[in-house]
């Protein structure tokens, strides 16, 4: 498997947002949006029509791009809330196992608005400490949870950017306990793998 992979999307990856000039008129269009086969999620929201501050959601996935090892899948969220309709997109990365993709999590990269690069070795290390973490064999140096903390991981995401101190690659894994939502980040630098302890974004404390 190639070291890098390149994807270019010909639109903005991640927010649009446009003025609604009919509440009404936009939640028609949503209403089409949920007749795709690909929509996920079509909130109810959408089925009351004539409010003034309307609220609706709409999630439709893309088709998934599959490799070797890997597959990657773009969620496009269509919202409308106080007559300002948003477009934002995000991307999953996923195991590919006989064509068939699993395990996504959510990926996210400092990009130029069009190409989006997603380094294979960095996915072969994120995969690889979600493996561990479900094995119960890593403790992260920086959180120091409890025991029973680490036997109920989920790794949610990955955020990959240049460090402000010295310009290197970091990995931002998120992950949250079962059943909760708070959200503990655990840094890694990209070349030695190593566990870095950092206070602001990119900065040790």
């Amino acid at each position: 498997m190639k070291n890098l992979i390149l994807f270019l999307f010909f639109f903005p990856l991640f927010l649009n947002a446009t003025e609604a000039y009919s509440s009404s008129s936009f939640i028609e269009q949503m209403k089409g949006l949920c007749l795709n086969t690909e929509a996920t999620h079509c909130s109810s929201e959408l089925y009351s029509i004539g409010q003034e501050n309307e609220d609706a959601v709409v999630y439709i996935k893309q088709p998934e791009f599959i490799f070797d090892k890997y597959c990657v899948e773009m969620e496009n969220k269509h919202e409308l809330s106080s007559r300002v309709f948003t477009l934002n997109s995000y991307i999953y990365v996923g195991r590919s196992i006989n064509g068939t993709c699993s395990d996504y999590i959510r990926y996210t990269q400092d990009h130029d608005g069009k190409s989006l690069y997603i380094d294979a070795n960095a996915l072969d290390f994120i995969f690889s400490i979600k493996n561990t973490f479900h094995k119960n064999k890593l403790r992260s140096k920086c959180l120091n949870k409890s025991d029973d903390f680490y036997r109920n991981i989920d790794v949610s995401g990955v955020n990959i950017y240049s460090s402000i101190i010295d310009g290197k690659l970091k990995y931002e894994i998120s992950i949250t306990q079962t059943g909760d939502d708070v959200l503990f980040n655990i840094y890694f630098d990209s070349t030695t793998n190593v566990e870095e302890c950092e206070g602001v974004r990119g900065q040790k404390p």
